[in-house]
């Protein structure tokens, strides 16, 4: 006699932290961690094998047009598919799953999402330097003139 498979386990996401890399995410990942939350964030799994050819996939399916992307395009992702890779693991998911919010938010409509909005000068320089692109913008006396995105310039 077969015995039935055994039940999936729920998946564990409370907490969708929106907030891109250089936006407060490890300081609140930290706090995540103290109130006992299991947290994904990129820099607390620097040296850890994190799932890099399923975000890869993830962005394939959200972004079909990517250069090298497959054809046919992938298809959305699932409930299931975030499950696999963060659902049943962490409690809260940081700035590695920042670019996938809105999908995020439809897979767990019960999470919290957790917004943190701050202005270039609260953010310092390193907010600042993470955000200037490097395009050419001419030479001034022999150094490259940074020209900032538009999240830094404000238009």
């Amino acid at each position: 006699m077969d015995s039935p498979a055994p039940p999936t386990p729920p998946s564990r996401i409370k907490i969708i932290h929106a907030g891109f890399f250089r936006t407060g995410t490890n300081s609140l990942a930290t706090a995540y961690q103290i109130l006992g939350f299991k947290t994904c964030h990129g820099l607390f799994q620097a040296l850890e094998a994190n799932p890099w050819v399923e975000i890869e996939r993830a962005a394939e399916a959200k972004w079909p047009d990517l250069p090298g992307a497959p054809s046919p395009p992938r298809a959305p992702w699932t409930r299931a598919d975030w499950d696999a890779l963060w659902g049943r693991h962490y409690d809260v998911v940081t700035d590695i799953s920042s670019p996938f919010t809105r999908e995020l938010i439809a897979a767990y409509p019960d999470a919290k999402v957790v917004v943190v909005q701050r202005t270039l000068t609260s953010g310092g320089t390193a907010t600042a330097r993470w955000c200037l692109t490097g395009a050419w913008a001419g030479r001034t006396t022999g150094r490259w003139r940074w020209r900032p995105c538009r999240c830094c310039s404000g238009s």
